[in-house]
């Protein structure tokens, strides 16, 4: 097919004049170009394109303005199956009014802008993310350690605190044996420690009508000197002939003492002197069956005399409570002090039993302490 039919007279007739048979009146220029169904493929496409088999005309938009409408040959003077550019066809051209505005040419749609390319993603967003992955995994795992920290520390404060228990418990038993081990060794009489100890305390007394001994005991006098102790009847026949005086012997040294107080009923004397000896003290413990003892005295008048055994009884008669024990004692060793292992005085010595071994007879220490107050 051709852009114009030969056959139509319009084709034929100048611009401006009237086409014979037209019932279109005051229309300048020439009817629209017809365009008759193609008879071949457009762009390698097949024949048969549309719903007709190929394009179809249509009658030209009534929102056209009235004006006149040129037809001339295809761009190029060629003939195609388009028509040239500013003709009608299914589509308005540029500046008509429809559906689809042509966007700078003809044809079904407007030709396809160059797209600008995508943007770029930006490096810190997956950076951001990045690290707060990293962060999160931190935190989980300082969290685990916290946590395995925490229970490390709760089984060391266990171990510590059963560790200490234990400890404290060990510590107990190890008093209590030290205690059993102490008491033990009370019990375990070294006489020769204690008489050293002892007997620079003990003197020989001496007076006009006998012999006998003394010690020094308990706190000092009012004038700094010491108080000693011995029995009312060593020295009764000087404190009834109204004499206060008597001598008090040790090691070849002699010092006077003075008979300040007696006790007959509990037969016990306390006499002064104003030299200053090294006391002995009261046991803190009262004297038991069994105990180990050291006596030290001057039997016959023989100064610096020891003997040992061990308490037999505590016993009670009517002059009072009486120390029994076993260390041999003869005449001269009253007035004596009966001391344990620790050098502590449990008792005086003031008789012994005739015609018998081994029964002697003693004042115990709570009755001197009670009598005089010195201790």
């Amino acid at each position: 097919m051709t852009g114009y039919d030969a056959g139509d007279p319009a084709a034929r007739t100048p611009s401006g004049e009237p086409v014979d048979g037209d019932a279109v009146t005051g229309r300048l220029g020439p009817r629209p170009p017809r365009i008759d169904p193609p008879t071949g493929s457009i762009g390698g496409r097949p024949a048969g394109f549309g719903p007709a088999g190929g394009f179809t005309s249509h009658r030209a938009p009534t929102s056209f303005p009235p004006g006149p409408i040129s037809a001339g040959p295809a761009s190029g003077g060629g003939t195609g199956s388009f028509p040239a550019s500013g003709a009608t066809g299914s589509f308005p051209a540029s500046g008509a009014t429809g559906s689809f505005p042509a966007s700078g040419g003809t044809g079904s749609f407007p030709p396809f802008a160059a797209q600008p390319p995508a943007p770029r993603r930006g490096v810190l967003a997956p950076l951001a993310l990045i690290l707060a992955v990293l962060l999160l995994a931190v935190v989980v795992l300082q969290t685990f350690m916290l946590m395995g920290l925490n229970d490390k520390y709760d089984r060391l404060r266990s171990d510590m605190k059963a560790e200490r228990t234990a400890a404290e418990e060990q510590t107990r038993g190890l008093e209590d044996r030290t205690k059993e081990l102490e008491r033990r060794a009370g019990n375990t009489l070294d006489t020769q420690a204690v008489a050293t100890k002892v007997l620079p305390s003990v003197f020989r007394v001496t007076s006009s009508v006998g012999i006998g001994t003394g010690f020094g005991f308990g706190k000092e006098t009012p004038e700094g000197g010491t108080y000693v102790i011995t029995n009312y009847h060593v020295i009764d026949k000087v404190w009834t002939s109204g004499q206060r005086q008597v001598t008090l012997e040790q090691q070849n040294r002699r010092f006077t003492g003075t008979i300040v107080k007696v006790d007959e009923n509990a037969d016990l004397a306390l006499l002064t002197s104003t030299e200053k000896f090294p006391p002995l003290t009261a046991a803190t413990e009262p004297a038991k069956p069994g105990l180990p003892v050291v006596v030290v005295g001057s039997p016959l008048g023989l100064e610096d005399t020891v003997t040992s055994g061990v308490v037999s009884a505590l016993r009670t008669t009517a002059q009072g409570p009486v120390l029994q024990f076993d260390a041999p004692v003869n005449p001269g060793n009253s007035g004596g002090p009966v001391v344990n292992a620790q050098g502590q005085v449990v008792g005086v010595v003031n008789a012994k039993i005739n015609n018998a071994e081994g029964i002697s007879l003693g004042i115990p220490v709570a009755v001197v302490c009670e009598t005089f107050g010195i201790c």
